[in-house]
């Protein structure tokens, strides 16, 4: 067998696991690649809060020296409290069309979950809904929004053979609004803002946002995604992060 998994270890493995997906999506004009530093950041415990609830390990398939494949071992222990589960989530998770590399990772991820005593496989995901979660099963033909997923056809039939089955559906619409608002949703407006006697406070930019209203508008966010799949309630730190990002 000439296929070798590696775990990552240094920052200069770290990079070459992040510019494994470029390459191996250099040609494909519907993938959106994510902003490097940005990829760095997420691994750093001193930039990603979510580190402090998880733990976490990154592989990567080797075959006669060359990458082949990569893949991220999580475990959110804050996640997995609010659900009542023992998963761990495997994410960061490319492949060349070969199953015996895509088998190799999963294998790997989950051996290392089974060691830390978790009982089922979870992915793909990150660490929080923040990160790119999802498997794309239509629309290739579409160019791939920077915060969503896009993966190679060839990635279902390896989910399938692997024996991982679909929990949830996520479906995207591309949606082309109006330049103005249609007065009769003006209407609707004025009386959902008078009957909750709520109002809109209109803010010109990130600072006076923060200046007003601190971390606050992250606690919506929080409590809108209660029951969204895979939530995972935010720390203090968490909403910091996200709110300087």
């Amino acid at each position: 067998m000439d296929l070798e998994i590696r775990e990552i270890r240094t920052k200069r493995e770290l990079r070459r696991f992040i510019q494994f997906a470029n390459d191996l999506y250099k040609d494909c004009q519907y993938y959106c690649p994510p902003l490097f530093f940005d990829e760095m950041n997420c691994f750093d415990v001193e930039n990603n809060p979510a580190i402090e609830v998880s733990d976490y390990r990154l592989w990567m398939a080797y075959r006669k020296g060359k990458p082949v494949g990569r893949i991220a071992g999580i475990i959110n222990h804050r996640a997995n409290e609010k659900w009542g589960v023992k998963h761990v989530r495997f994410g960061w998770f490319d492949f060349i069309d070969d199953l015996e590399v895509s088998r190799a990772l999963l294998d790997t991820v989950a051996a290392w979950g089974k060691a830390h005593g978790m009982d089922g496989l979870n992915g793909p995901v990150g660490f929080t809904d923040f990160d790119h979660e999802g498997l794309l099963l239509e629309g290739y033909e579409y160019l791939a929004p920077m915060a969503s997923l896009y993966n190679y056809p060839y990635y279902v039939r390896h989910m399938e053979a692997y024996g991982l089955t679909k929990e949830a559906d996520w479906i995207e619409i591309q949606v082309y609004p109006p330049y103005e608002c249609p007065e009769r949703l003006n209407r609707i407006a004025e009386i959902v803002k008078q009957r909750s006697h709520v109002h809109v406070d209109k803010v010109q930019n990130t600072r006076e946002l923060v200046r007003k209203y601190g971390i606050q508008y992250m606690d919506v966010i929080d409590e809108a995604y209660q029951k969204l799949y895979n939530f995972q309630p935010m720390t203090d730190k968490q909403k910091n992060y996200y709110k300087n990002m």
